[in-house]
C-alpha cells in the first residue's frame, strides 16, 4: 500500500508539473465527461463490483469503485479521466478511462486498470496533456 501511495504521488506530481497543458475546456464539457465516467461505471458494476478478466492468467478480478479524480487529460479530440477502484484486498487500483465525443455527449472507448504507463508515454511524447 505504501508503494502504491508513493507511485500515485510521483505520477500525479509528474502530471501536474508537465510544462505543456492543453487548452481549457468548457465547464459543461468537464461535467459531462465526469458524468459519462460515472454512468459507465454504474452500468458495468455487478453486485457492487467492477469485473475484469486478466487475459494472461484467466483470473477474474473484482474491484469496487472508490474515488474519482478531477484530472482530465486531452489527447487531440479525445480525453482521459481517472478514478480509483479498490481490489478485493482493499488495495487502491488506478483506473484510466479513454473518452471520445459522440454527438453532443461522450462515450468511453477503452479502460485501463493499473496500467498508467501507456498514458505516461503519450504525455511524454506530447500526444496528451493535462487540461488546466
Amino acid at each position: 500500500m505504501r508503494a502504491y501511495k508513493l507511485s500515485m504521488f510521483l505520477t500525479m506530481t509528474y502530471m501536474l508539473s508537465t510544462p505543456v497543458l492543453a487548452d481549457k475546456i468548457p465547464e459543461a464539457d468537464r461535467t459531462a465527461l465526469h458524468v459519462t465516467m460515472t454512468q459507465f461505471i454504474d452500468r458495468q458494476v455487478i453486485d457492487g463490483m467492477y469485473i475484469k478478466i486478466d487475459l494472461a492468467s484467466g483470473n477474474i478480478e473484482r474491484f469496487s469503485p472508490a474515488k474519482s479524480h478531477p484530472m482530465v487529460v486531452k489527447m487531440g479530440e479525445n480525453f482521459v479521466l481517472c478514478t480509483d477502484f479498490k481490489n478485493e484486498l482493499g488495495e487502491a487500483s488506478n483506473v484510466d478511462f479513454y473518452v471520445t465525443r459522440r454527438g453532443k455527449s461522450f462515450a468511453i472507448f477503452q479502460t485501463e486498470i493499473n496500467n498508467r504507463q501507456p498514458l505516461m508515454k503519450l504525455m511524454e511524447a506530447g500526444k496528451a496533456a493535462m487540461i488546466d
